[in-house]
């Protein structure tokens, strides 16, 4: 009884370490991936689209939707 916990117990942890370090070294495949040229905005809301340069010379596509009564801001942006 007393070998099999041991066994399960390493085997876990031997998974466990395998699954830490896949992932470590693929997360950069599954986070924020580009996916070319963004789609525009929808229609029916009032967003502004604009493009942002950086000092750097990078150049970033904005969208702003303006709204009255807003707690918070998001800014979505995508290098262009």
């Amino acid at each position: 009884m007393k070998k099999d916990a041991t066994i399960i117990l390493i085997f876990s942890l031997v998974a466990y370490t395998l699954i830490v370090v896949l992932v470590h070294y693929t997360q950069s495949y599954v986070i924020f991936q580009s996916r070319g040229a963004s789609n525009a905005p929808p229609k029916h809301l009032d967003i502004d689209e604009a493009v942002l340069t950086t000092p750097d010379g990078e150049r970033l596509y904005a969208w702003w939707l303006q709204t009255d009564n807003a707690e918070k801001t998001i800014l979505y942006f995508q290098e262009s």
